[in-house]
Parts: C-alpha cells; structure tokens; sequence
C-alpha cells in the first residue's frame, strides 16, 4: 500500500528518494498530483485570497498549476516549500482572481523566493514547510482579489484550533483519489480538525515493516480529517482556512498526507507558530507623519508649507495632498512623488489657528495606504516677536527682534532672531525697503516714503511675521 503522499511537483533527488522509499512504486507523476477529494467546485469570490502556483517550464509560461498560494499582502504570497522545490523566481507565476487556474485573472511574475530557513527536504520530515513568494507587481485588489489574515495570537485563539473545528480546504486538484488529472475549476472542502496524537495514531497504522516510518505530525503542524475527503500534492501550498467570528484566517498551509488521501489525515503547517517570522520577512507596515508650519504673509493670509515622512512598505511613494481652508472650507489638492507642498494665499484667522487643515495621503508601489492629518494648531505657526516704532513713523522706524518668539510657535518658546530679513511694503504690495537686522536691530529711513499704511515684514529661516505700520509725516 502506498503511505506517503508527497505535496509536489518538482523534489530534490534526495526528497524523491525518500518519498519512494515510503510510497513504493508509482506511475510516472502518481506522486505529483493534487487532490481536492469531497468537495464542491465554487467561484473564486468565496476564497479570494486563493492563487495558482505555476511553472514556466512548458512552452505557454505560467501554464503549468504545480501548487496553490494565499495572498498575505499585495505582493506577497504565502505557500509550501515543498511545492517549489526546484524553483527558481524566474521560473514561477501566480495566478490570482480566477475561478480557472488556467486562465483569467490576474498572471504575475515571481520576483523572489524566501523559504522558512529551518526547511529541510532531505530530512523527510516536513518540519517548517513554509516559503514565502514576493510578486514583481502588486496585486489590484478586488472582489476576486484579496488577502487573508495569517493566523497569530492576535487573530486566531488556540481554542479556534481544538478539535472538531472546521477547516475549509481550497485547490485546483483531482476531486477522485487514484485520479491525476488537474482540474481547471475551484473546489472546496470542508474538514474538522483532529488532534494531532490522533492523526498519528491513523498515520502509524498498516506501515509495511521493515521500512521507513511515517512523519511525525509535530506540534508545528495541524491536521484535519474526515474519510473521504482530503486534499493531495499540488494543493501542496494552498490554504487551510479557520474562520473566526465570521473572519476567514489562514490556520494552516496544505503540505502532506498518507495515501490514499482520502482515508488518511490531510497535514498542514500551522501557521500560527510562524506569524512572527513571517512578519520578519515583509516590509513594516507603511506608516505616515506630516508637519505643518502656517506662515503669515500680508492681507490676513498665510502660506501653508507642508512635510511629509513616510516609512515602511515598499517605495517608492506617491503624495496626494489636500488644504483645506478655513471659513467656506475650500480645498486644493495636490499629488506627486514630493514629501513637500506649499500653498500661498490661504485666508487665517490668527484667533483660531486650527482653521487651516492639511492630510496627506501616502500610497507605495504594493497600493498600501497610508493617511496623516495636520491642523493649524497642531503644527509649527511661526510668528516672530517683532517691536517696530514710532508708530506711526515719521523719519525712521525702528525695528527690534530681540524678543522671545511667540508661544504659538512649536519649540521656540525660549528663542531669539537675530539676523532677520525685513521689508517694508505698500499697501498695494510694493517693496519700499529692504534690509537685514544687526543683532536683531535695524534702523529704517522712512523720510522718503509718503504718507501711508505699510506692511512691516520680518523673516528668519521660517519664522515669519506681518505686521501694519503707519508713516506721517
């Protein structure tokens, strides 16, 4: 009787050894074929987080189904190690989106290959049979498209995990066992979980003596079993699903059984022991801040200058801004590759510093989203402590900046400017006067200048201030 069934393809020669040593003889490919056994065909909309995992080996690239996949985030895929054995990122596509392995959806090349690095084929043990698939591009999610959540403490609870729990089993294998023909059409199959001493106790039965001895379901596996139903090798990969208060997560990752597979448990990587590896391997989770600093210019309006810092995901990234102004609330936006914008002539009222609103919305090259908001009165309003007199102003106008900066401004409350540039403007917008103070002092010759109101301009990096002063003569 053959015992083993092996979750692939492609396997090393020490593999391949092994494996015959336990199955015995088989047919050309007997091994190397999938199974979903007991099922029922369904579209791909009720596990959209399923792939195809394929070769191009064959004339027609990514035709070749040698394992499914459960998409984990845009890019990445999660699936067996033992269904890529042999495999290179060259020679691997997904399938995503399609409820036909063998066309539709979404085909996408395979940029790299991460496998658990405890996996060890020639040890014939299955321990830490899990790898990881980072695509070229992005996958565009839909409703055929999706990810799952892996199993962790925080999204599967042990007691999810005892017993008699149903498992829900996706693939594109065989629905008879004995039969090795890849179907083109979705299945499913539901199974409860098992112990694993139980699934050993089944696995260790009718074992041809001399000979090698069945694997061990070890702690770092799940088992699932119900007679007549089961999953076989090129489902090798796919996805073994727990539901959580309606919530699908992926608890295990489809990798071995006995034969035939319908009479013995189907075993998975538990994938819950490996959350924290897993999440080792993708990027941190794109984040984003944003400052703004509102500088006052003439007329009761400010220059909005904003900052942008993303981090994590996958770069590069694009900015989508909007400002949206105070009073009627108007907006502007803006989108490019810059982590800075600035936008003159917003109308603020200094009472409210809030009124001004900025958020940046951070996207990367896996389509994350990432989204920060800033007000006025949370961001750096600069307003330099500026003394300007006589005022009104007759021969001269004496300009002081030695004061403190105004509380308003975010960690300069114990500042002081010196070396500021200051004009002096008509009320039409005119510069009349330009100059730089000395020690924060400067004295302007305003005997020239006809009578008027002006606007009194003082910069220092960007610490601004305005403010209206008087010439009489």
């Amino acid at each position: 009787m053959k015992l083993l069934s092996l979750l692939t393809l492609c396997c090393l020669t020490t593999f391949q050894t092994f494996a015959q040593s336990v199955i015995g003889p088989a047919s050309e490919g007997e091994a190397n074929k999938t199974l979903i056994i007991g099922g029922q065909a369904i579209p791909i909309s009720q596990a959209p987080w399923q792939v195809s995992v394929k070769t191009n080996l064959a004339t027609n690239s990514g035709s070749d189904h040698i394992g499914g996949g459960s998409i984990i985030e845009p890019r990445w895929i999660l699936t067996s190690a033992t269904a890529i054995i042999g495999q290179s990122a060259s020679n691997l596509f997904i399938r995503a989106g399609a409820t036909n392995q063998a066309t539709g959806g979404q085909l996408i090349q395979v940029a790299q290959i991460i496998r658990h690095p405890g996996f060890n084929p020639a040890a014939g043990t299955y321990e830490n049979d899990l790898a990881l698939l980072q695509l070229s591009t992005p996958l565009v999610f839909n409703n055929d498209v999706q990810a799952i959540k892996y199993a962790s403490p925080a999204t599967l609870p042990d007691n999810l995990m005892n017993a008699g729990v149903a498992t829900v089993l996706t693939g594109w294998g065989a629905t008879v066992d004995g039969s090795y023909a890849v179907t083109t059409q979705l299945n499913k199959v539901s199974i409860p979980v098992i112990s694993n001493a139980n699934a050993n106790l089944l696995n260790q039965g009718n074992v041809p003596v001399p000979g090698p001895t069945v694997p061990q379901v070890s702690a770092n596996m799940i088992a699932v079993y119900e007679p007549g139903k089961g999953a076989g090798n090129l489902d090798g990969g796919g996805p073994m699903v727990i539901y959580n208060n309606n919530v699908p997560v992926l608890a295990g990752c489809s990798s071995w059984s006995r034969d035939p597979r319908d009479q013995y448990p189907s075993i998975g990587t538990r994938i819950k022991n490996y959350a924290s590896w897993i999440q080792s391997q993708l990027p941190a989770p794109l984040a984003a801040s944003i400052s703004i600093s509102t500088v006052p210019q003439l007329d009761d309006v400010a220059r909005i200058d904003c900052w942008a810092s993303a981090t994590g995901g996958i770069g590069p990234y694009q900015y989508s801004w909007v400002v949206e102004y105070p009073n009627n609330m108007a907006s502007l936006t803006n989108t490019g590759a810059n982590s800075y914008f600035s936008v003159s002539g917003v109308p603020i009222d200094w009472a409210n510093a809030g009124s001004a609103c900025v958020t940046v919305r951070v996207t990367d090259s896996s389509n994350q989203l990432a989204e920060a908001r800033a007000c006025g009165n949370q961001s750096e309003i600069m307003r330099a402590a500026v003394t300007a007199f006589p005022n009104p102003a007759d021969t001269y106008l004496q300009v002081s900046t030695g004061e403190k900066a105004d509380p308003l401004s975010t960690g300069l409350a114990d500042a002081k400017t010196t070396g500021a540039a200051v004009r002096l403007y008509d009320a039409q917008g005119t510069l009349k006067l330009s100059s730089v103070t000395t020690q924060g002092q400067l004295k302007l010759n305003t005997s020239a200048l006809p009578e008027g109101i002006y606007h009194l301009q003082t910069t220092q990096g960007r610490t601004v201030s305005t403010r209206q002063v008087v010439i009489k003569h």
